[in-house]
């Protein structure tokens, strides 16, 4: 269960609950992508009855072990096969958008996962390029960066700084409205407003904005996904402003590239063609190369 983001004595933690049984033994810690960056260092913070000890201590021994590196990559593969097969044109947009752009980013988490370095959600992309240009392989990131936005055609600086402002109207109105149910409720509201908003900021400044409109994307589309409950509903809740939304998430999405159904099925396709030609091509050079000293 994701509890979600919140505030805790100035601090910004983001929480979610597992059981035992989904956490495993030492060896199926090593072999997720998952949790086992969770307990590769001492990050616990309370441990009461030592179990969580046990399993850091093994994870962190054999963390770098090829064996448990393939493990990892291979269980990213699956997740990116599966999910890039998985769109439904059924699916209203905004919840089409969600399901192919995820198993997309993917792309950019595995090889973080190969060459040991913490995956991230929002700067996947950016760590992406630093283990591909400390490998050899700095000519296959605009290829990778390509599968998210379709070559970067009308996404300059200016476009971007357009899109997040375009973002705020949206965001502010949804982060009015009750999201409960929803996975990603907390991150539509103040607690995950400077994550988006100023987070997007410095990937920008820093002349990241292809990597800042992965992150935007993401947040456009589960606000209309939560305003689409409300519109379905008929709560009154949404009114003009929503409407004024709309017309946003409209205006923008054909200006992201196009991003609809037709296009979420195309850039599917363009992923797995990227991920075909080269995933071979990365796990030999994971087996052949050392890939023990990670950036963080």
């Amino acid at each position: 269960m994701k509890v979600g983001k919140f505030v805790h004595r100035g601090v910004l933690l983001e929480v979610s609950t597992i059981t035992w049984a989904e956490l495993g033994g030492p060896e199926d810690v090593l072999g997720s992508w998952v949790f086992a960056p969770m307990l590769r260092t001492d990050g616990v913070i309370a441990d009461p009855s030592g179990r969580l000890g046990a399993v850091r201590e093994r994870v962190a021994a054999a963390f770098a072990d090829p064996v448990w590196v393939r493990a990892r990559c291979a269980g990213v593969r699956r997740r990116i096969e599966a999910g890039l097969r998985a769109v439904d044109a059924e699916l209203p947009t905004a919840e089409q958008v969600l399901t192919w752009v995820f198993p997309t980013s993917l792309l950019a988490v595995w090889p973080a996962v190969a060459g040991l370095v913490d995956p991230t959600v929002r700067r996947r992309y950016v760590r992406a390029e630093r283990v591909l240009s400390r490998f050899g392989f700095a000519d296959r990131y605009p290829g990778l960066l390509d599968t998210l936005d379709g070559g970067g055609a009308g996404v300059d600086v200016a476009r971007v700084r357009a899109h997040l402002a375009g973002l705020a109207v949206v965001f502010d109105e949804v982060s009015g409205l009750p999201r409960e149910g929803f996975a990603f409720g907390a991150d539509l509201g103040a607690a995950g407003r400077p994550v988006v908003f100023d987070g997007a900021v410095e990937l920008i400044g820093a002349g990241r904005h292809r990597e800042a409109m992965f992150w935007v994307l993401v947040t456009y589309a589960r606000c209309h996904v939560v305003l689409a409950r409300w519109r379905r509903s008929g709560s009154g809740c949404c009114g003009r402003r929503s409407r004024r939304c709309w017309r946003i998430w409209v205006w923008r999405r054909r200006r992201i590239g196009g991003v609809g159904r037709t296009v979420c099925w195309r850039r599917c396709r363009g992923g797995r063609w990227w991920w075909m030609r080269w995933w071979r091509r990365l796990w030999q050079a994971e087996g052949g190369r050392d890939w023990r000293h990670g950036d963080g």
